[in-house]
């Protein structure tokens, strides 16, 4: 029944059209996507996605480079609050307390707070999320503030941990939900699963309160509970790529290695006195600079001529590689053959970077925005406050209109003197580069 009415639905599609994209005819029979939700798709694929994702980044350096790049132009030198008290003094000893707090947050103590971010911007690349566990301390410890910030890789959370509890609750991919979907703890595990060198007991996991954990996630379906290595569209490219190279290199170093090819009539004579036979058996013969070789009559000597790489080597790298920045949401990519425009949406595409992080946690508030992302965020309407001073101020105190000199011409030449540019007019055109003003829109006096 139920097959007789898909062949009846399809018959249907076919003769009424509408959407290409949907019919099932010659070019798109064999693309038949899952339907699965996308935790369904996580949780099948996610542990080798980022298994393959570190691999890459410690083994390939364009990968090593598009997570180097990404971290600087999220986290730079440190993501810095600024605190909004007013009180001068109180504002001044809590920063001093939070300088000193920075260099003494990391559990591990390898980093300080700015560290931390770079690694966590590191890791929701690699695995698309990473966890902080706020770890309270005891007084006797000797820290300015007790609490230190404990980063658990994505792997410490298994996916596979699924389980219904009772009350409504249930445990999905390692994350412990109420009857209302609202996440009530995590269910780590002791140890991390790829190391051998704990001592800790293998699959043992502990619950954590949700209050205590960070989850930095940058999620993109709606019910999404875990996060997606951003390698995941470009991984297989990528590895292709590296495999192409690896065989391109190894066959240009085969046939480096052959400088001469002697061909001879009887092979089992020998073709000079200084051969030798290699360890593998073959017949190999030292060559000296200037040397003349004598050979015996019906023996030709060839050069190794080993094939290039042909003209349509870089173009193709080119392009593989345009594919994998752009898969990586890397605008860098392209910058090779880029124009003046394109540079200018590089650097657009790294403040559009920032703008990602600080929606996954790691950017500055909403509060903390400078003066400068403000008046990016005024209407073209609007023209700057100081828009309307045409005048400059010389050194000495005195105004003055900021014009040309007119050209000066002997009386009854004929000669047209140049026209006189506007007052304004180089101010004008810098304030509308500045503000993105429209023409037409701002009006100086």
């Amino acid at each position: 029944m139920l097959g007789s009415l898909t062949a009846w639905r399809r018959r249907l599609g076919a003769m009424v059209g509408g959407f290409e994209a949907g019919q099932r005819g010659r070019r798109l029979k064999s693309f038949q996507p899952s339907r699965a939700h996308i935790n369904t798709l996580i949780g099948a694929a996610e542990p080798d996605i980022t298994a393959r994702a570190r691999w890459l980044v410690r083994n390939n350096g364009y990968a090593v480079n598009a997570i180097e790049s990404w971290a600087g132009n999220v986290v730079g030198a440190g993501i810095k609050p600024s605190s909004l008290i007013e009180d001068a003094a109180l504002k001044a000893r809590v920063q001093r307390l939070w300088l000193t707090w920075t260099d003494e947050a990391d559990a591990e103590g390898f980093t300080d707070v700015y560290g931390l971010q770079r690694r966590a911007a590191r890791e929701l690349f690699i695995a698309g999320e990473v966890f902080f566990r706020f770890r309270p301390r005891r007084p006797e410890d000797g820290l300015s503030v007790p609490l230190q910030l404990q980063m658990l890789p994505a792997e410490m959370l298994p996916l596979t941990h699924n389980e219904v509890l009772p009350g409504g609750r249930a445990i999905r991919q390692g994350i412990e939900v109420d009857a209302l979907g609202r996440r009530v703890a995590y269910h780590f595990l002791r140890r991390h699963p790829g190391d051998l060198t704990d001592p800790g007991l293998a699959g043992e996991t502990v619950r954590v309160p949700a209050g205590e954990i960070i989850h930095l996630v940058d999620p993109t379906d709606g019910g999404q509970l875990r996060g997606v290595s951003r390698f995941a569209p470009a991984l297989v490219k990528l590895f292709l790529l590296v495999q192409y190279d690896d065989a391109e290199l190894d066959r240009k170093k085969v046939a480096a290695m052959h400088a001469l090819f002697i061909t001879t009539p009887a092979p089992a004579e020998p073709f000079d006195l200084v051969e030798s036979d290699g360890t593998g058996g073959e017949r190999t013969m030292d060559l000296q600079p200037g040397q003349i070789v004598l050979l015996e009559p019906g023996e030709e000597v060839q050069t190794s001529a080993p094939a290039d790489v042909g003209e349509t080597y870089e173009a193709f790298q080119y392009r593989t590689l345009l594919q994998v920045s752009a898969a990586l949401a890397r605008r860098g990519g392209a910058l090779r053959r880029a124009r003046p425009a394109g540079l200018r949406a590089a650097a657009r595409g790294v403040r559009g970077v920032r703008v990602a992080a600080a929606e996954v946690g790691l950017g500055r508030s909403a509060e903390g925005r400078t003066g400068r992302d403000r008046a990016d965020r005024r209407r073209p309407e609007e023209p700057h406050p100081g828009a309307g001073r045409a005048r400059l101020r010389c050194r000495t105190g005195r105004r003055r209109d900021r014009r040309r000199p007119r050209a000066r011409t002997a009386p009854g030449a004929g000669v047209r003197s140049r026209p006189r540019r506007h007052p304004t007019g180089n101010r004008e055109r810098r304030l509308r580069s500045r503000y993105a003003v429209p023409v037409g829109r701002l009006r100086l006096r």
